[in-house]
């Protein structure tokens, strides 16, 4: 098994090159060097990740301490090490370590590895259904109840990034033994809630006919990128009042008549790394 982040000949995306031991020593040229994210290719700050070298090439870090209980800790121990070196490489002793307790801790609330790395993937999901739930219940125009599903779901992106991260890594990363979990789930619940919303505002008349699935995909498209950009680029400060511009201007397109339309604040729920933003201006939705 290869750690997190390594590829091989069979699952290298074309035009990224295969890492060889000769490439780790310290006579290594600096040729360029990509890692394989779900996003696309990133050159690596050190020319290699981390987690493929050894672990005397790689200065140590100091790691903020855990807090919570037993359980709480473990968890948030298990995401760290799965995201950071991948669940095969992944021991249940490097978990306990990190989360400071005994083996047998973790076999009481998880049994296993494979126990706790289900809770985490469970956990996630069941959060984002929630959030999704209370945004289906939002009551208003279509742009505005669109923008209440998204920006609520991305309120949770940001709360939880850490496990957000993860997420990424186990679903794009290359293939592992990582046990089985239904990922799709949630895309298609989400899928036919923004439907739902759109045939509100068709049936309605605020917005104009257009087919349902390039409509509902190109919602779908702005959350992904909005939470890639708080993965990759957290620098950028993205925020929940950010998302619910790009949407509104995806609503210009398809609106039926110019109309004001004052998006939700977002200022109570927004956490950008200690940002906090003010409500999006009005905006002006003219005729197309």
């Amino acid at each position: 098994m290869r750690p997190l982040g390594t590829t091989g000949a069979s699952d290298r995306p074309r035009g990224v090159p295969h890492i060889t031991s000769a490439m780790a020593g310290a006579n290594r040229r600096r040729a360029s060097v990509y890692l394989y994210l779900p996003v696309g290719k990133f050159p690596s700050a050190s020319g290699l990740p981390e987690n493929i070298l050894p672990r005397s090439h790689v200065a140590a870090r100091p790691r903020k301490k855990l807090r919570g209980s037993p359980r709480e800790r473990l968890l948030q121990a298990a995401t760290e090490v799965f995201t950071s070196r991948g669940y095969a490489a992944t021991s249940v002793r490097e978990i306990v370590e990190r989360a400071e307790v005994t083996k047998p801790v973790l076999y009481y609330h998880f049994t296993n590895k494979e126990g706790i790395y289900l809770a985490l993937v469970g956990q996630l999901l069941a959060e984002f259904e929630d959030r999704l739930a209370e945004g289906r219940e939002h009551e208003g125009s279509a742009l505005e109840r669109v923008t209440a599903m998204c920006t609520d779901l991305f309120d949770l992106v940001l709360e939880r990034i850490d496990v957000v991260r993860f997420f990424y890594a186990v679903f794009y990363g290359p293939p592992q033994s990582a046990p089985f979990f239904e990922f799709q789930v949630f895309p298609r619940h989400f899928r036919a809630a923004i439907s739902g919303a759109l045939r509100g505002g068709f049936a309605s008349g605020e917005l104009k006919r257009r087919p349902i699935v390039h409509v509902t995909t190109s919602v779908e498209a702005m959350l992904n990128i909005a939470t890639e950009i708080a993965l990759t680029e957290p620098e950028r400060q993205f925020s929940s009042g950010d998302l619910a511009r790009l949407i509104s201007l995806l609503f210009e397109g398809i609106a039926t008549k110019p109309r004001t339309i004052a998006p939700r604040s977002t200022t109570n729920r927004v956490r950008t790394r200690g940002a906090v933003n003010a409500p999006a201006p009005l905006l002006h939705l003219p005729n197309s």
